[in-house]
């Protein structure tokens, strides 16, 4: 198993000693790894047990491969006796992986087949808009503390499956002692899923004290 990343997260802002406040943020991340799902939960109860750094994956196959970008740009206006503040965000992942999923040859306690894996070929898109009133105000002896806000975010998930060459043959693996076999799978792009998710937040509250 093996993970890489790097990433950058720049920020600047506008207006830092004026009453209007304007406030950029940018974030971009890379990964490159090997994923690792484990072992099969019936090896846990093994004797002798089963060394936790065992890895049953493909070389030619396994992997994952994230990028995400994270946009932000919050505009704060500090009046007199309130301060409103909004925020706009939009985010991108990108997921590509195919991993092993190990699982015990039927009928046996110490054979891994390696047939099963899992895959994403899957981006998530994020937009939100949050804005956020707060005041303090007086009636005669009486101070008020006023806190308002609204929040809108929407979430689009899409998710290509695949499939793999149905003439690849893996090869099982022992428990104890796995290997990684140089076996090529010729996994491609299959139907397209579509996940879509909307909602809207409006959220307000008055303190009296």
């Amino acid at each position: 198993m093996e993970n890489s990343s790097w990433g950058i997260a720049p920020s600047f802002a506008l207006g830092l000693s004026k009453p209007t406040k304007v406030t950029f943020a940018y974030q971009h991340l890379e990964q490159d790894n090997v994923p690792d799902y484990g072992m099969p939960r019936q090896t846990y109860a093994d004797d002798p047990v089963v060394p936790y750094s065992n890895w049953y994956g493909l070389k030619a196959r396994d992997y994952e491969n994230i990028e995400q970008d994270l946009a932000t740009v919050t505009i704060e206006h500090q009046g007199d006796g309130f301060n409103l503040r909004n925020l706009t965000r939009y985010g991108r992942t990108y997921r590509d992986s195919v991993t092993t999923s190990p699982r015990l040859l039927s009928g046996t306690t110490d054979t891994i087949r390696r047939n099963d894996w899992k895959s994403r070929d899957q981006t998530d898109e994020v937009f939100s808009n949050q804005t956020h009133l707060a005041a303090n105000l007086k009636t005669g002896e009486i101070n008020h503390a006023l806190s308002a806000g609204v929040e809108y975010s929407r979430e689009d998930e899409i998710n290509y499956t695949r499939v793999e060459d149905a003439a690849t043959v893996f090869p099982t693996t022992d428990v104890y002692n796995p290997w990684s076999f140089p076996v090529t799978s010729e996994v491609i792009e299959g139907q397209r899923c579509n996940f879509e998710l909307n909602h809207l937040d409006d959220f307000r509250s008055v303190a009296v004290g």
